[in-house]
């Protein structure tokens, strides 16, 4: 199991598992935030304690994206609509872990700017970025 934190402690999320690689992203909203995704199904390996203020594109919104109400951290998105088996894809911001906990984690590159594909896989770890 992983979890991660915001800033002042008042949300958490928990994985249920330790992922192989997280996502990093380009689009316009994961470039700005600087996260790094793990991802999973809401409720099932994604579970989050705490409250929190939910923010959705107005143009081709999809996704709610959580902050922690006191401290502001970006914490995890949760998708609007439930795929097939009624679940909600979801994912968590994979720099509120512990440092230690994530570092041999590699990176995959998403280009979610342009082409909607994974432009580079397993190429470097957390602990490449971090330490």
């Amino acid at each position: 199991m992983l979890t991660g934190t915001c800033h002042c402690g008042e949300v958490t999320w928990t994985l249920d598992h330790i992922p192989n690689a997280t996502t990093s992203c380009n689009c316009s909203l994961c470039r700005r935030y600087g996260t790094l995704w793990v991802h999973g199904f809401y409720g099932h390996e994604i579970n989050t304690v705490g409250k929190t203020s939910i923010y959705r594109r107005k143009v081709e919104g999809r996704d709610d994206f959580h902050f922690c109400s006191t401290c502001k951290c970006l914490t995890h998105y949760v998708a609007g609509t439930a795929n097939e088996d009624g679940r909600h894809l979801s994912a968590v911001n994979l720099r509120l872990a512990d440092p230690e906990a994530i570092s041999d984690i590699t990176i995959d590159h998403f280009d979610g700017f342009e082409s909607c594909k994974v432009v580079q896989r397993n190429q470097r770890k957390i602990s490449d970025i971090w330490f």
